[in-house]
Parts: C-alpha cells; sequence; structure tokens
C-alpha cells in the first residue's frame, strides 16, 4: 500500500471565535486537523502536548471565544485507504433523507459507525466529509449505534450544532425519538412505560448499560403494533436519551430485541438467523424535532430497511 507524504510542522495556534464559544476541545480541533486519527488527538491532549491558553486541558474542555489552543508538531503518515470508496459514498448519499443549508439527515444504514475510531477505519462523518458541499463543516447531532440503522441528524455550521446539542441534551424539548423493534416473546401490556434508571458499568467484557437505581433517569413507552408467535413488533418511544436505552429497557421487560449480542436471548437470535435475520432488530425510524434554526416543528422519517422488511414478511408467512 502506497502513502502521501507525511504530515510535518512546527507548533500551531489556533484562536476561537464566537462561532466556536462553546464547542469541546475534540470537535474544535477535528474541524481544523481533520487528517488526524481521533485516537492520536486523544492521545497528545492527555499527556499534556495540546494546551488551551497555556493550561491543560481535557477532551471535555468547552472552548470560548478568543481562546488560544497549542498543538505540538505532529508526524503523522495519512494512508490512502482514509479515501472513502466509490460504494460507500453512494451509499450514504442516496441514505440523505433531508438536506438544507443547516442540517442533513440520513437513513444509516447497520453496522455503518458514526465514527471512525477504535479499530473502525472510517465512519459516516469522515465519508461524507469527503462530498464536497460537506467538506467544510459536518459534525453529529446525536448518535446512534453501529448496529442500529435509521434517523441520523448531522449539524453543517456550529450555529446548528450548538442548537442540536442543546436539544439532545434536554428531556421533554419537543423532542420525539422513535423505533422499531422486532422483540422476544410479548409485552406484558399493549402499551407499557418504563422508568427504570439505566447506570454504565464496566466488567471482564468491557462496558454495558444496566437497570440501577443508582443510574441516570430513563424513561421509554413500548407499544405493541404486530404480534407472532415467538415475537412481537413494537414502536418504542424514547422520552430520554441514555446509552443503549431501548436495548436495556426491553431486556428489562423480559422481551429481548432479537438479533442483540449484548443485551438480548442468545439461542433466540440463533434460531430467528433461519428466516434471515443477521443483525439487530433496531430501527430509528422517526425524528421528531424543531429545526435548530428555523424553528419550525420537523418530523424526519426512515423507512424500514429491505432485509428487516423481509424478516417480518418471513414471520407472517409463518404465522399464518
Amino acid at each position: 500500500m502506497t502513502s502521501s507524504p507525511l504530515i510535518r510542522q512546527s507548533v500551531v495556534y489556533f484562536e476561537a471565535s464566537s462561532d466556536d464559544d462553546g464547542q469541546r476541545l475534540d470537535n474544535f480541533l477535528m474541524s481544523r486537523l481533520n487528517k488526524l486519527p481521533r485516537s492520536h488527538l486523544y492521545r497528545i491532549v492527555r499527556t499534556g502536548q495540546v494546551r488551551v491558553n497555556g493550561g491543560r486541558c481535557k477532551i471535555s474542555t468547552r472552548i470560548c471565544a478568543g481562546d488560544r489552543v497549542r498543538v505540538p508538531p505532529l508526524n503523522l503518515q495519512v494512508r490512502e485507504s482514509k479515501v472513502a470508496g466509490v460504494e460507500q459514498l453512494k451509499l450514504l448519499e442516496s441514505a440523505i433523507i433531508y438536506e438544507d443549508e443547516h442540517i442533513v439527515a440520513i437513513n444509516k444504514p447497520s453496522l455503518f459507525a458514526v465514527h471512525g475510531g477504535s479499530g473502525i477505519r472510517m465512519g459516516i462523518i469522515e465519508v461524507l466529509k469527503q462530498v464536497p458541499r460537506f467538506s467544510d463543516y459536518l459534525e453529529l447531532g446525536h448518535r446512534l449505534d453501529r448496529e442500529t440503522s435509521g434517523t441520523l441528524i448531522m449539524a453543517r455550521n456550529r450555529k446548528a450544532l450548538t442548537g442540536l446539542h442543546s436539544m439532545f441534551r434536554r428531556d421533554q424539548s419537543g423532542m420525539l425519538k422513535t423505533y422499531h423493534a422486532l422483540c422476544l416473546g410479548k409485552l406484558p401490556q399493549k402499551i407499557q412505560d418504563v422508568g427504570a434508571s439505566i447506570l454504565r458499568v464496566n466488567n471482564s467484557q468491557g462496558p454495558k448499560c444496566v437497570v440501577d437505581s443508582d443510574g441516570q433517569v430513563a424513561h421509554s413507552t413500548f407499544i405493541e403494533e404486530e404480534s407472532f408467535e415467538e415475537a412481537c413488533l413494537v414502536k418504542i418511544q424514547l422520552h430520554t436519551g441514555r446509552t443503549h436505552q431501548a436495548r436495556v429497557h426491553a431486556s428489562y421487560l423480559g422481551i429481548p430485541i432479537l438479533g442483540d449480542s449484548m443485551y438480548g436471548d442468545f439461542p433466540a437470535n440463533r434460531r430467528f438467523k433461519r428466516i434471515g435475520l443477521n443483525r439487530l432488530f433496531l430501527h430509528a425510524s422517526s425524528l421528531q424535532i424543531v429545526h435548530p434554526v428555523s424553528k419550525k416543528k420537523m418530523c424526519l422519517l426512515s423507512p424500514l430497511p429491505e432485509k428487516l422488511q423481509m424478516v417480518l414478511q418471513n414471520l407472517r408467512l409463518i404465522h399464518q
């Protein structure tokens, strides 16, 4: 594999403008050093090589207008493999469901990470930034798990990003996230509210989320839409935005989401592979928000992927 020349530079200083006010340090620097792997950025911040106004800082440090950020000399090899393939670009461009000068929303494919890093060469942000109209600025408004498909919204400027982040941080802010999931078993009731708090813990297998009274408040509503012999199709409305919330709450109710390798029922996952379910059956089908700039109410819809529709068709045939 051939490589482009090494990046060699002396110490560089970036001054934050009013548009940068309140932005996290990692996002501030990635917008200016888009060829720098996030893992390397985290390392130079952690080791004190990046300074804000002469002082040590953290990745989560919020930048203020007028701040002066020091970046040390970099000596990195940027490989051609960091260029997205034609098929990746076509796939994500065809997945766009809404776009204006401030935001863009896509129907995210399953198994496509939102960001590169941790062994993932390129994520959605890195790929879409190679599209000319997104190259200047594109940042995540929120996140979806790698295995989850569906509505993902991104900001095309700092004003939109600030508005989206503010909206997603607040509960009951006029926003409603709706998912569809195929769950093992039956809901205790046709409509089931869950208010179990969620705590992130670390174990020998890595970080995981569990229901725990010491955790963050989490609220979900499960609505059964279709019932099969061994499973049910449910609509899940998330009123809060905790990590893995839909998956943890489904497991807590005793109806784990099929295809879930972390919180699911492994024998059932193997059985459902026979009818074509080879992924987590969790899809972010709609997102109701207030536009971060125009303040108009919007509902962004992402149709269920064909492979998940086929699983449902197979279940209906079996259920006849």
